[in-house]
């Protein structure tokens, strides 16, 4: 039975965004979330504003527990092959963890029409962000001299972020650690040549 009192919001957001995350904002309904969270249609009201809200939420909810690890280590002061490696390493390893339910944050663009701007916002916001990151990873090696591909930095972070949904969805269709290791590899060398 939902509660309409006091619950812990952490746990619900956490229940709410599993179950976007597995069917889908569209394919799921208040019903669906409050029997998930435990928590009546009002409380999920007060807290969250609307079924978009908690959406929105719930996409930040991800993008602080799964993603912020990611963007610390693109901080790092690393050789280029060094630390994109690892951080291929570690998008193989979020992709091969969301399993069928692939890339939350892809899932979310392709249903933007229906989630509310705020969610597709966090979304692009992130997307600039690790373009705006990776930029700088490239531009910081090729100051140092490292060996780093002719083509224009943010060309070079927008291939990346296009290889990053591919692994997603490889992981979707075909979750081989190895297969996707390889596909890093091609991508790796087109960067940062050896």
């Amino acid at each position: 039975m939902a509660r309409c009192r006091e619950f812990d919001e952490q746990e619900a957001l956490r229940r709410a965004r599993d179950l976007f995350w597995a069917r889908g904002y569209a394919e799921t309904s208040l019903d669906d979330l409050m029997q998930a969270t435990g928590v009546c249609r009002q409380s999920l009201y007060n807290t969250f504003g609307s079924k978009a809200g908690l959406f929105a939420a719930a996409i930040d909810d991800y993008r602080r527990s799964e993603l912020e690890q990611m963007h610390a280590l693109l901080q790092r002061d690393l050789p280029l092959r060094e630390l994109l490696d690892s951080f291929l390493e570690r998008v193989i390893g979020l992709m091969l963890k969301c399993g069928p339910h692939g890339c939350f944050f892809a899932n979310t663009m392709v249903e933007k029409e229906r989630v509310g701007a705020a969610a597709v916002a966090m979304v692009a916001q992130n997307s600039a962000r690790y373009e705006q990151e990776l930029c700088g990873v490239l531009e910081r090696a090729r100051a140092r001299g490292e060996a780093v591909t002719a083509k224009p930095a943010v060309d070079a972070a927008r291939f990346l972020l296009n290889t990053m949904l591919g692994l997603s969805t490889l992981a979707r269709i075909a979750p081989d650690r190895d297969a996707m290791r390889r596909v890093a590899q091609v991508a790796l060398d087109a960067v940062a040549p050896p």
